[in-house]
């Protein structure tokens, strides 16, 4: 395994490796500060400034100012990378308890949370099911798992959340109908949910 690592190191360039552990870095502590990152990096404020650029581009971290972050906001959810890691025990409890919703033969809309990706995992004890989704790491979970048919939703694919989203994907859903719809959403108000994107 080291060696396939290392070979895959090997093919890396080095601005490449440097985004990837400016990316572990700052998904693992959830935010640092740009000057914190040149000075771990050995490198220029503007070298770490590009490459949180690309990152930015890329989806998997924000910059404010003097800031690198993978945290959310009110406006900006943040990357499916980052949210993977975070308290996974409360949505394996979540998503068992989901599953008490769920029955064979149904059809499910499933979003882009990473909550719904562990309910995912469990799906197949709940087989036959017809499963709708724009969430590209929950077709290939899902992807020849017996029993699940899948119904992928087209649009405009973002990185940062693994989605596709856009007139497309909201044009898709509109035209389909469900029995289950498993989301999160960052806010519930009036009866509407609300969502960063």
């Amino acid at each position: 395994m080291e060696d396939a690592v290392v070979k895959l190191s090997n093919h890396l360039s080095k601005q490449q490796v440097r985004q990837r552990e400016i990316a572990d870095a700052v998904l693992s502590a959830g935010s640092l500060r740009i000057e914190t990152l040149a000075e771990r990096f050995g490198t220029s404020l503007m070298t770490v400034h590009r490459d949180l650029d690309e990152l930015q581009d890329r989806g998997i971290l924000r910059k404010t100012r003097g800031l690198a972050t993978a945290l959310s906001s009110t406006l900006v959810e943040s990357s499916d990378l980052y949210r993977i890691a975070q308290e996974t025990p409360a949505k394996m409890a979540i998503a068992e308890a989901a599953l008490d919703f769920i029955e064979p033969g149904q059809s499910l809309i499933l979003d882009d949370s990473t909550t719904v990706l562990q309910v995912a995992k469990l799906l197949q004890q709940k087989a036959p099911l017809t499963v709708i989704t724009n969430v590209l790491t929950l077709l290939n979970e899902l992807n020849g798992v017996r029993g699940i048919s899948l119904v992928g939703l087209g649009g405009t694919y973002h990185n940062w959340c693994s989605a596709f989203m856009g007139s497309m994907t909201a044009e898709s859903i509109n035209r389909l109908r469900a029995d289950v719809l498993l989301m999160s959403t960052a806010a519930i108000s009036d009866g509407m949910c609300f969502h960063q994107s």
